[in-house]
């Protein structure tokens, strides 16, 4: 009896592994079936993203590369573009996960690290923005992006002469480097440096002929030079453009012509030429006075305006003493 039982005990345990033998390959088979159908299914979602992308049906893409991401944890390039179309929506908080999901799938790629930080930017979160440029410049030293966002960074934190040193670095690794250009001129500016502003603003104006108010600037760092022919020339550029600026700086020629120096005849000439364009009663008194050779009042320097004192605080009046509570208990009002 025990050596029946005993046999019956080895048939069935070779039952059992013969039963798994044929059993297993088919389970793994289903099972990597089944995942393939996911891979394949998230990438149509990813691809049904970049289509809705390129027609900037952002909300759209949004849901594609979520569901993407949903079915296939760990896809990078699903990760990346949805931090990417949240940025064009202005969704920078959920953008910064996205963004954060990616360098956990690939350390080493740039774009996930340029993403954080520009996400930060956008928070005016700056310390957190430089951390995260900087690592994106470790990773690739000859991105300009990230130099220039080091740099941005650093000036937005007031480090003005770090931020020289990374907007320099910058300069060099792009060939139209406009931003770093303009940054550079706002801190020399700052510093009152006024010929590496004027380098500096420049060049951006070589690259973008048409910002005005960096053509604004570049004048009135001819006028701290006392470079007044420069700065009639800069205002005459303006003057002939459509800015909103147009008349101030026609204005202002005659005022250096006046003032600076004293050409009174050209400085009637072009007041008679401003007040042709638009009517100054203050304008056309000046001109008056000048052409009868009275004295006029002295010009009005914008950056010398007096500040009105403020006026005298009324001394506070005592306080009413608190109404009697008649038989109420302690807190009622």
């Amino acid at each position: 009896m025990k050596r029946l039982l005993i046999g019956l005990a080895a048939l069935s345990l070779v039952f059992l592994i013969v039963g798994e033998a044929q059993g297993g390959p088919r389970k793994r088979q289903h099972r990597a079936g089944k995942t393939f159908k996911k891979q394949e299914e998230a990438k149509e979602y990813y691809q049904e993203g970049l289509k809705l992308l390129k027609k900037k049906q952002y909300e759209d893409a949004v849901e594609k590369f979520r569901l993407a991401t949903q079915i296939k944890k760990d896809y990078y390039e699903a990760h990346l573009a949805l931090g990417q179309t949240l940025c064009k929506v202005d969704l920078y908080k959920e953008a910064g996960k996205s963004f954060w999901a990616a360098t956990k799938i690939n350390s080493k790629a740039v774009e996930p690290k340029l993403g954080l930080a520009r996400c930060y930017e956008h928070e005016n979160k700056w310390e957190k923005a430089l951390e995260w440029y900087r690592k994106a410049a470790a990773a690739d030293g000859k991105l300009y992006e990230a130099r220039l966002g080091v740099g941005l960074a650093l000036y937005e934190l007031g480090e003005l002469e770090k931020a020289q040193e990374e907007l320099k670095k910058a300069t060099r690794l792009n060939s139209k480097p406009l931003m770093a250009y303009i940054k550079l001129g706002l801190i020399y500016e700052e510093q009152q440096n006024w010929k590496d502003t004027i380098t500096y603003f420049k060049k951006a104006l070589r690259l973008d002929s048409g910002m005005i108010d960096i053509r604004l600037k570049i004048e009135t760092a001819y006028e701290k030079t006392q470079d007044y022919r420069k700065a009639i020339a800069e205002c005459k550029t303006i003057a002939r453009s459509d800015s909103i600026f147009a008349l101030d700086a026609l204005r202002r020629i005659a005022e250096i012509y006046e003032v600076f120096l004293n050409d009174i005849e050209k400085a009637i000439v072009c007041y008679e030429e401003y007040l042709k364009k638009t009517p100054d009663p203050k304008v056309a008194d000046r001109v008056k006075k000048l052409k009868a050779g009275e004295p006029v009042p002295p010009l009005e320097d914008p950056e010398k305006k007096e500040e009105k004192p403020a006026p005298e605080e009324k001394p506070a009046e005592p306080a009413s003493p608190p109404a009697p509570n008649p038989g109420g208990k302690p807190g009622d009002k």
